[in-house]
């Protein structure tokens, strides 16, 4: 017999049940090469007045997965920081009694593995091998979305076997229900826990759960009746079949996306274990039910009902199109004032926020009226803001100087770059070695520098870390993995530099020269360090100079105007004068994914970060808001390091094992 997942949902919305509610969708995902996923998304507000914000926080939160290409946990992660990216901007621009925030519980599927995502106020619970166990944000997610400065949400896999249960739901359970007597409920199995939760949760205002189920799904035939034989009968004594009310009976388990039957088998059913095993459920989603018998009064009333309807229907088909004109006339006037106020506005995270709004009321109304001229003109003018706001740059076609892979011997696993003094110096560090390109040479040729075991001066120097070019020495300066500084000259031998204090860091993982100082990133302390010059290399008292702020994700820094760091959940800090801010990014369409290289142009105002992840170079004015983005099919297809010659407005591409150049497009 065949082992699948099942989902049961409900939301009861205005005391009314449905299948989804404002608070609760699923969103099926379908990758090239990949088999379909699909993720439920259960919003939860966490401060007075987030209620209509959360409703559209379900959306954008499963829109931005359906469109991802990355994997499960992936596509949620980025799915989650860009909401919180879009809660964070509408806080910044509020009153403090406006301001938004909510729990979130994601749940994808895929297959027989469920990959559940919480942060802020969230629960859930899981059973499984006959054990209970309740589910919250751990740490820094169980701080509410849009709240704190980066959204790091608590996950969890599970790899689910029959029996095994999920439940999704929010935090006001713990009101209704006590853990025992949840726990009890779960573990009498996913059919009549489901209807049970339903049962005792019908009389709520608001109120929205899922149940993710792994279930033996039993191949079942029902012989057909006699012709003669009355249908109570076929189902046993018709003196004992109890009519169930609809209202009684829960949703229905509905098959996860991974385990939908083959065409034909619509009508696939979950049977109900216990005293009610003669009722049987369809396999779609919601509150109808197959009901083994009705009773003639019932019946009588039914069609009353339905008579009703029909007279309604006939006596009032005025008003219910007069009131879907009223609806589509809302959303293009919602449409059009929404792209006025985003053309009427410069700062870049109000125009973002007011045309993905517009962008909403628009597609609703294009679904309500295909092909409405109105409609029509106002998706291009709102088409021409998105790309013009997006400000995509297509670099021309970058020169391939070299391709290391193919020039220097062994495995090249190649990862920062430097450029001064006419060459390039890129950093092997898996192999342990630095490689130099003279880029003045008509055909550059790369040559091994440095490796790990090399004699410099009496000792040996271990693996190298980190690279800096010294300008004002016309050196390389190469820290290895015993915190040793060795100075490579081109034309003359490494020596060591002094570094004083050097084993007292909390760890080493990055230096930086810059006006005539080291700077060396220490994320275990959480500080960067400044050396001064000595006669000797840098044998002075270190300054701290960021101080009080959490670099444990930091991935690299740089120095120009300001000190600059970049975090691996893609916050950049900019430090001046002692004084720290974050980088709001404002306008940005996606969020940075595995950034590096950040690389400040002071004289035109501009920070570049190459945005590893979404293959692209990212354009930020120095004060955060975001400018452009620079893409290139062949040298962005496996990026890992920028840098620019701000002198000759060159750019540096280094992709997997190869060197390109461009030009620096021109500020916007």
């Amino acid at each position: 017999m065949p082992v699948k997942t099942w989902v049961g949902r409900f939301a009861i919305t205005d005391g009314q049940p449905q299948e989804e509610g404002p608070y609760l969708r699923s969103f099926p995902r379908q990758r090239p090469d990949e088999g379909e996923d699909e993720l439920y998304v259960l919003v939860e507000p966490a401060s007075p007045g987030s209620e209509e914000h959360c409703v559209q926080l379900v959306d954008a939160i499963g829109r931005a997965y359906q469109q991802d290409t990355l994997s499960v946990t992936g596509a949620v992660l980025r799915s989650l920081r860009a909401a919180h990216k879009q809660l964070r901007d509408w806080n910044e621009r509020s009153l403090p009694e406006h301001r938004v925030a909510a729990g979130v519980n994601c749940l994808a599927v895929q297959g027989r593995t469920a990959f559940l995502a919480q942060i802020g106020p969230s629960v859930a619970y899981h059973v499984g091998d006959g054990r209970f166990q309740r589910i919250v944000p751990e740490e820094s997610a169980s701080e509410p979305l849009g709240q704190t400065e980066a959204a790091q949400p608590t996950f969890s896999r599970y790899q689910l076997s029959p029996g095994d249960l999920l439940l999704l739901a929010p935090t006001r359970l713990d009101e209704l229900l006590d853990e025992e007597t949840l726990r009890s409920i779960l573990l009498r199995g996913a059919d009549a826990a489901l209807k049970e939760l339903f049962r005792l949760i019908r009389d709520q205002q608001e109120f929205s759960l899922v149940l993710l189920a792994c279930v033996v799904e039993p191949e079942i035939e029902t012989a057909p009746a006699e012709p003669d034989t009355p249908a109570a009968e076929a189902s046993g004594n018709a003196e004992e079949a109890t009519p169930v009310l609809a209202e009684d009976v829960p949703p229905p388990l509905e098959p996860a996306a991974a385990g939908k039957p083959p065409p034909g088998l619509s009508q696939s059913k979950v049977r109900i274990k216990g005293a009610e095993a003669g009722i049987r459920y369809p396999r779609t989603t919601g509150l109808r039910t197959n009901l083994p018998r009705i009773p003639r009064l019932m019946l009588a009333a039914l069609l009353a009902l339905v008579l009703a309807g029909l007279l309604v229907w006939f006596l009032l088909p005025g008003a219910l199109e007069e009131s879907r004109d009223d609806q589509f006339e809302t959303r293009v006037e919602e449409a059009g004032v929404g792209l006025e106020a985003a053309l009427a506005t410069d700062a870049p995270a109000a125009r973002r926020a007011a045309l993905e709004a517009a962008d909403r009321s628009l597609a609703d109304a294009e679904t309500r009226r295909p092909g409405d001229p109105t409609v029509a003109e106002l998706r291009e003018r709102l088409d021409i803001a998105l790309a013009d706001l997006n400000a995509i740059v297509t670099l021309d076609d970058p020169a391939l100087l070299v391709d290391l892979s193919e020039r220097v011997s062994g495995a090249v696993s190649l990862g920062e770059l430097e450029l001064g003094g006419g060459g390039a110096y890129l950093l092997d560090r898996e192999q342990g070695r630095v490689i130099a390109v003279t880029l003045e040479a008509p055909e550059p040729s790369p040559v091994v520098i440095l490796e790990s075991g090399s004699l410099v001066g009496t000792e040996t120097i271990g693996q190298p870390q980190h690279i800096a070019w010294a300008d004002t020495l016309g050196t390389l300066l190469v820290l290895d993995d015993a915190r040793r500084l060795i100075s490579i000259t081109p034309g003359e031998a490494p020596r060591l530099l002094s570094l004083r204090d050097a084993q007292a860091w909390g760890s080493a993982d990055g230096i930086v020269y810059a006006d005539e100082n080291l700077y060396v990133l220490d994320r275990a302390d959480d500080q960067v360090w400044r050396y001064l010059p000595t006669e000797s290399g840098f044998d002075s008292e270190r300054d701290s100079i960021l101080g009080g702020i959490d670099l444990e994700m930091a991935v690299e820094m740089a120095v120009a105007d300001a000190l600059y760091v970049v975090l691996d959940n893609g916050t950049i800090i900019r430090s001046q004068f002692g004084l720290a801010e974050t980088l709001l990014q404002g306008g940005i369409d996606r969020p940075l994914v595995s950034p590096a290289s950040p690389s400040p142009l002071p004289a035109s105002g501009r920070l570049l970060v190459a945005d590893r992840g979404n293959k692209r170079i990212v354009v930020f004015a120095i004060t955060g808001d975001f400018l452009q983005q620079w893409v290139s099919p062949t040298p962005f297809s496996d990026l890992r390091a920028i840098a620019v010659d701000a002198a000759t407005g060159r750019l540096y591409i280094l992709s997997s094992g190869a060197l390109y150049l461009t030009a620096v497009p021109p500020p916007p």
